[in-house]
This record gives structure tokens, sequence and C-alpha cells, in this order.
């Protein structure tokens, strides 16, 4: 099933106390014998009453039946209050997918206006002087290595240079005069952040490697969990002298990253599971507790995996999703993922989704995100010279600028001028109260 999140706010930090919430859905549907999967469901509309959370006045529940959104397309969300009844429209994709996926959560955030109900409206955006003109980074990645971007210093190359990629200059940015709005960063020795690229990142699985054209969310995972892991190393350390070896058959993978060689924690990915989309955080709770969600290998014996740190984390959600954002909610998700020591990941939508981490990001003069740092593992081969077999650093962090278009249909555009949109976002908690609490005798900076 699908658990539909409602909170709603007033204008003057009221509510009615008449308030309530109903949802659309189809509540029959059928499964798949062969597969095992939901067919979508069929049947009448029907309004569900949203529970209301216990002890809060503005937040709601519904559990739905998983399919496809179109159905809902008007007046999914029905609200009242004060006598007064709207309602708000289903968006045409949540998390970059267009149907309420099995087992998953939609948070929808909406206010209620001096008129009446409001849905979909948000509270007027107001500057943030706290973040304003600021660069932030992921917590642990920004090293005194790690050079900030500065318009001033970029280096600029020419569209020549692109075909002398072993020429790229180390530890600065730079960026190619035809294209000003992409800067890159070579990655080094030292640097926190992590890029693991595909083998094959389009259908032809014409290159050596992997045949891993859809795993962009395994490469995703595996950024964030060389993250996770480093950071944790103190505690991960400790867990190891208390358990040993808790997968014989499966070894964990290294969390050390290097210029030349692939990522250990990608490629038990690659083997583990088939050539198919899905999620950076299902990728990281079942890597972390085994927690289900991937579509594994047939020669992938999943009973003698259960989770590289299951007996610290048996049940607990590490890594999570969100979707569905305005200006407003995206930002204060980041900046409470910043706040709050969490790794970060997102979706991007153009036709298809693309799962990418996320290291850092820009704000404006007001306070909101104007530019993002992250890595594409779908960009190993972007200066790639036919014939050349002059090593060269293929793995980079990208930066490009953020625009919101908030007309007709809001989007988090990636790039000006561009249909790249931001449709969801993944957080990642380092879970250190619950590191602190199994290993107390663990001394770590923080």
């Amino acid at each position: 099933m699908h658990r539909l999140v409602i909170n709603i706010t007033g204008s003057d930090g009221t509510l009615p106390e008449d308030l309530s919430v109903k949802v659309l859905n189809k509540t029959e549907g059928s499964l798949s014998i062969y597969s095992g999967s939901l067919n979508d469901p069929s049947g009448e509309k029907v309004r569900i009453d949203a529970r209301k959370a216990e002890g809060s006045q503005g937040k709601f529940s519904a559990i739905l039946f998983p399919g496809s959104l179109g159905p809902y397309s008007d007046g999914w969300v029905e609200i009242t209050a004060g006598g007064k009844t709207s309602t708000f429209k289903a968006p045409s994709e949540i998390g970059g997918r267009d149907f309420l996926e099995s087992g998953k959560e939609t948070v929808l955030n909406l206010s209620l206006n001096q008129g009446g109900v409001g849905p979909g409206e948000e509270p007027e955006p107001e500057p943030d002087p706290d973040y304003a003109g600021k660069i932030c980074w992921v917590y642990g990645v920004k090293t005194p290595e790690t050079p900030d971007y500065n318009e001033e210093t970029v280096k600029v190359l020419t569209d020549t240079d692109k075909f002398y990629p072993w020429n790229f200059p180390s530890g600065v940015w730079f960026k190619f005069d035809s294209d000003p709005e992409t800067a890159y960063l070579n990655w080094q020795e030292g640097f926190r952040w992590y890029d693991c690229d595909k083998d094959n990142p389009d259908e032809s699985n014409s290159r050596p490697g992997y045949h891993d054209s859809n795993m962009c969310w395994a490469a995703a995972s595996a950024c964030m969990l060389h993250w996770w892991m480093n950071i944790n190393s103190d505690y991960i350390a400790a867990y190891d002298r208390k358990y040993g070896d808790v997968c014989p058959k499966y070894p964990r993978p290294s969390s050390e990253f290097s210029g030349t060689e692939k990522s250990e924690i990608f490629n038990f990915f690659r083997e583990a599971s088939r050539n198919r989309g899905g999620d950076a955080r299902d990728g990281i709770n079942w890597f972390i507790n085994h927690t289900p969600g991937l579509g594994l290998n047939d020669t992938f014996d999943d009973d003698a995996f259960g989770g590289y740190f299951t007996e610290v984390f048996k049940g607990m959600k590490i890594a999570d999703s969100f979707g569905g954002f305005s200006k407003e909610t995206f930002n204060e998700l980041i900046k409470d993922a910043l706040e709050n020591d969490r790794g970060l990941g997102f979706i991007r939508s153009h036709g298809l989704t693309h799962v990418m981490a996320l290291y850092g990001v820009e704000f404006d003069d007001e306070g909101y995100i104007s530019a993002v740092y992250y890595v594409d593992n779908n960009d190993y081969y972007n200066f790639q010279v036919t014939g050349s077999s002059t090593p060269f650093q293929r793995h980079r962090l990208i930066r490009k600028k953020i625009t919101y278009n908030e007309g007709s249909g809001f989007k988090i555009l990636i790039g000006e001028g561009t249909s790249y949109a931001i449709v969801g976002v993944t957080t990642m908690d380092l879970m250190r109260d619950v590191w602190r609490n199994a290993f107390p005798e663990v001394r770590t900076d923080d």
C-alpha cells in the first residue's frame, strides 16, 4: 500500500476545529500471481476519510491502493474547513514517477487562507538571512583541499581542450567557454566526495564491464554509502570488533575510493541486483540492514545476506525519499539535512528519471538554493577520446545553477533554459545517536 501524509497549516497559525480531509482512491485491485506485483486498482473511485494524527490539528494520513496518478488528476484531496470545501489535484509525478508506489510514502504540505481552503498554496516565501550568499556542503565533505567555487577564479577552457582531458586542471574549478553554466572539479586524493560511475551508461551495453545502464540508483547509493562509512569509520571498527564478519559469503566491500579503481560498493550492487531502475533509499537501507526492496539477481543468495550493519540497525530507516516540492519545502528539506548532518541525493527528471548524489549547495541573497554540487554517474565517457590510451581523470564534481519555474506546473530546474527538473530528494542519516548508544566507548570529534 501507499501512505499519503497531508500537513495543513493556517496562515495565521490556527486551524478551524471542523477541519477534515478526504482522499480519492480506488479500493479494489489485484495481485499478479506470476510476478507478485500489484496491478493498477479497478472499480469506482471513492473518498476515504484521512485520519488525523493524535495530538495534531493539521496532520492527516491515509493508506491508499498503489497505482497510476492519472485517475486523480482532479479532486484527489478534498479539504473541508469553516463550512467551505476545496480540492487539490494529484501532481503528474511523485518522486519522478507517475504512480503511487507500493510501500512508499508521499508528504503534501498545504495551507489555509482567509478565504477558506487553499490547497496547494504555500505561505508567502520569506528571505532567510542565515543562509543568504552561503556555500554549504554536506557534513564532512569540505576539506582544506576542496576549493569553493568562485566566478572570478574559475579556469575557462576552450572547446578544443575537451579533446585533451588528461590536461584538465586539478585542484581548481574549470568550465568550457561554450558552456558557461557548467563547472567541474576533478577528484583528487584528500577529497571526501565520491563519484561512482556506470560502465555502460546507455542501453547499448557496447562498452566493457558491467551492464548497468539502469543502475543510477545503485551508483548514487554507493556514493552516499562511501560517505556514510568513512564518516562512521570509528564506529564501524568497533562494530567489526564486536560482531566480526557478519556476511561471510559476501564480505563487506571497502569504503576506500580512488581515481583509478572501481568502487567496491557499486560493484557489489551490480553483482547482487538486476540491471533495473530503483531508488537510492532502497539500496542504502538494504545494504545496511537488509530492508527488502531490490530486484536481486538469480545468482545472488539473499538468504546468506542479512545486511552489513543489521546487528545495530535492524528495522531502522537510515535513508528516506521525498517529493512533491514547492520552492519553500525543497529549500527547507535541504537546509534541514545540512543542519542535521545528513547525506543527500536527488532525482532528476527529463522524461526518464536519473538518480545522483548531491554534495553541496549555494544560496542566493535571499537564502534560496541557487546552485547545486553533484556527481553524475552517467558522465564517465563525456570527455572520452576515441583511440587514445592516455589515462586521465574521469571523476568530476559538477556545479550547475538552479532556477524555479513558479508558474503553472511548478518545477525546480537544473540549469537555465532547460527542462531537467529535480523531482525527488534522498536523505541519509549518520545515525550517530544509535551508534553512540551501541558503542559508548568510541570517541569522535562531533
